[in-house]
């Protein structure tokens, strides 16, 4: 059996005792922004794909947003590509805009340190003010992985039946399983009120806006 290999962790310095606790939390947001950023690309490169000319696609599509990116690939996909196609990258795109709505909600909504893991905090005032916090655990953010390595496999495996289609390789790799659904972020499903730590470094306590309670 081959010997693990050496993990050297660097530890950012002037990280308070609160933080240094949740290190685990943020080492798990960084993966996501990673492997989100794995499973945006696939999407820019299925387009370059569908289309038969990489670079010009690669020109247009290199600024476009993400809702641009998923509109552009459906209405290619079912102007190009056969039925079967059109069904599954219409469920990737269900897929990838759902574990999308998890990762901006993880990744913009980290605050602080709270007590039994991290503080998510969202605000809306589109009609009324509204705010929502919620403590997320390592699972939680280990769950999202989980699902956008899911998401991940499965699109990369059309990509690539679909680059050896456009290529007249045979035999074809086999078609995918679709994936499940992920579940629709629900972000009022564990309404956990949120405090921060008693004692916390100045460095942390900067006035973030007149709402904040503490």
């Amino acid at each position: 059996m081959s010997a693990k290999p050496e993990v050297n962790i660097v530890i950012p310095r002037g990280l308070t005792s609160e933080e240094l606790e949740i290190l685990p939390h943020y080492t798990l947001l960084g993966l996501i922004v990673v492997r989100w950023n794995r499973l945006e690309q696939t999407t820019r490169e299925f387009i370059e794909v569908v289309c038969e000319d990489g670079r010009d696609a690669a020109i247009i599509s290199t600024h476009m947003g993400t809702n641009s990116l998923f509109d552009a690939l459906r209405v290619l996909s079912e102007e190009k590509l056969s039925e079967e196609w059109v069904e599954h990258i219409r469920h990737m795109i269900v897929c990838i805009r759902t574990v999308r709505d998890y990762r901006n909600y993880y990744v913009h909504g980290a605050h602080f340190p709270s007590k039994g893991g991290l503080l998510i905090r969202t605000a809306t005032a589109r009609k009324s003010f509204n705010q929502h916090d919620e403590i997320v655990t390592v699972d939680d953010l280990q769950g999202i992985i989980y699902v956008l390595d899911n998401v991940f496999e499965y699109s990369w495996s059309l990509f690539l039946r679909l680059r050896a289609e456009r290529k007249g390789e045979t035999p074809l790799p086999p078609w995918p399983d679709k994936p499940d659904q992920p579940n629709t972020l629900d972000k009022s499903r564990r309404p956990v009120p949120a405090r921060l730590p008693q004692q916390i470094s100045s460095v942390l306590c900067m006035p973030c806006s007149l709402w904040c309670p503490f």
